[in-house]
């Protein structure tokens, strides 16, 4: 059915005023396509909007490229047969039909200008004429505003599954968690699932889910929310990093929260073969270190088994006699259980130190640590003549440690400086700890040989860097990453008079902390 606006008779001068003040931008054109009137908001269109348009084509005024092209305007070249806004206008003329939101996209003038316009027309008769009323929108810029943002999103979604990098936004008010195409991969979603908080819990590890919800009421509190867990995907377990920003009103009540997920799976796993590497190579330091002190160590296991040998003998002629004294003899006995002791203490501290084990990590007296790393060195620093002191401080706090860990840390050390002073007339050696300013124990092992080059200061703690002939180059940079483990920090300097300095700080236990 057609339809068709009826406009009666109104005088020209009040039709004129009252269609140019119409505040959208409309042509009103005859049954001749030829322009009658336009609206003051439709000259923006016009390529010259002080000229009046009447009489003149659409394409004409707006300077159609096709309409410049040939002499007779808009309607006579080839081009117009499919014009889209010929079309719809010759259809409202001709079949009083009308046209709603046709998009169709002008080249104007000589440079050949693209705008993109949305028209649409509708049939009036007026004047005892049939006539149409173009309605023209130029939509150029929002579509290209459009195509920019689709574009950029499309950028961000490449970029995100390359970075393996997922956003989100929750709305807290209503619950509605919104997750970009990356982050629905991470967690194995489909698009367009209806996803909730609830609904992301479920998918966290059973083993992490309270942290992660605690760590989200604390964000909620205005606490960051920076955290690593897993997630079940599949029946597999993945690694995730979150970080996200809640945003509040003005009462302070959280309304949103916008965040990033970062799938970390590799990266776990590379930790978790380099913390392995690690372990064994720290294994491979302590049964290097053992190796230096064979003869010390079995000097120090001979003095035991010895005077077992010599109590055994003489409790043996004791008893052999016609009368032994049982006193006597218990009191041998008694040297020889604790000759035994002695060197039980001596192979189980071998023991430990040898054997593999992760970081079991506990409230330590360093000072006590210091005391069971002594006997394993005692003999060395007596076979080679190195007078040796310790100045604990007896009222430190404890620390929290693996205590594995640093008595090889001290270990290391202590060889270090017996060969330091091997070739210097005084060989002195002492181990210090006290307590520093900042919370934390200072254990310090110093020697009087010959201090450390400058030049070789900086690279200390590199792997692979020594100035030993048969050195590995793996003591010092093992020393810096147990003690890093521990959150504490290591460094080596010259002390003035000769000699060097290696000291090492450790957080003091947090309850402990003043």
């Amino acid at each position: 059915m057609k339809e068709k606006t009826i406009i009666n008779n109104p005088s020209h001068a009040a039709f004129d005023a009252f269609f140019q003040n119409i505040p959208v931008p409309i042509f009103l054109i005859d049954d001749e396509r030829r322009i009658c009137n336009v609206t003051r908001a439709a000259r923006t269109f016009l390529s010259e909007p002080s000229k009046d348009a009447s009489g003149r084509a659409f394409g004409d005024v707006l300077k159609c490229f096709h309409s410049l092209e040939n002499p007779l305007g808009c309607g006579s070249g080839e081009h117009c047969k499919t014009c889209l806004i010929r079309g719809v206008v010759i259809d409202a003329l001709d079949n009083g039909r009308p046209s709603s939101r046709i998009e169709a996209e002008l080249t104007l003038g000589k440079e050949k200008i693209c705008r993109s316009m949305v028209i649409s027309v509708s049939p009036v008769e007026l004047l005892g004429r049939r006539m149409a009323l173009l309605h023209c929108e130029d939509i150029t810029e929002l579509k290209e505003t459009k195509e920019a943002l689709e574009a950029a999103k499309d950028n961000l979604t490449r970029a995100q599954a390359v970075a393996r990098i997922g956003s989100w936004h929750l709305d807290i008010i209503t619950n509605k968690l919104a997750w970009s195409d990356e982050t629905l991969r991470i967690f194995g979603f489909d698009s367009g699932t209806q996803l909730s908080y609830e609904k992301f819990l479920e998918i966290v590890h059973p083993d992490d889910r309270d942290y992660v919800n605690n760590s989200w009421q604390a964000a909620l509190q205005k606490q960051p929310y920076d955290i690593e867990h897993r997630i079940i995907v599949g029946g597999k377990i993945k690694w995730v990093r979150e970080k996200a920003e809640v945003e509040f009103d003005n009462q302070g009540k959280p309304i949103s929260g916008i965040g990033t997920v970062q799938e970390i799976t590799g990266r776990k796993e590379q930790e978790k073969e380099l913390h392995l590497l690690r372990q064994e190579l720290m294994h491979v330091s302590r049964v290097t270190a053992m190796g230096e002190l064979t003869a010390a160590l079995a000097h120090e296991l001979n003095q035991p088994l010895m005077a077992i040998m010599s109590n055994a003998q003489a409790a043996a002629r004791f008893l052999n006699s016609k009368n032994p004294d049982l006193n006597e003899i218990r009191e041998i006995i008694a040297d020889i259980v604790a000759d035994d002791r002695r060197a039980s203490k001596v192979i189980n501290k071998l023991r430990a130190l040898l054997k593999k084990s992760e970081f079991e990590f506990s409230e330590l007296d360093i000072n006590d640590v210091i005391r069971e790393v002594i006997p394993l060195v005692h003999s060395d620093i007596v076979i080679k003549s190195v007078s040796f002191d310790t100045y604990l401080n007896e009222n430190m706090p404890p620390v929290h440690g693996d205590r594995i860990q640093l008595q090889q840390v001290l270990l290391n050390l202590v060889l270090n400086s017996l060969d330091a002073v091997s070739g210097v007339k005084l060989k002195r050696l002492f181990i210090l700890t006290e307590q520093d300013g900042n919370g934390n124990a200072v254990v310090t092992v110093a020697d009087t040989g010959k201090g450390i080059n400058d030049e070789y200061m900086k690279r200390l703690f590199d792997p692979f860097f020594t100035t030993k002939k048969e050195g590995m180059g793996m003591g010092l940079a093992i020393n810096k990453a147990i003690i890093e483990a521990h959150s504490g920090t290591i460094w080596a300097e010259n002390v003035s008079g000769g000699g060097a300095a290696f000291s090492f700080s450790l957080p003091l236990s947090k309850r402990n902390r003043k």
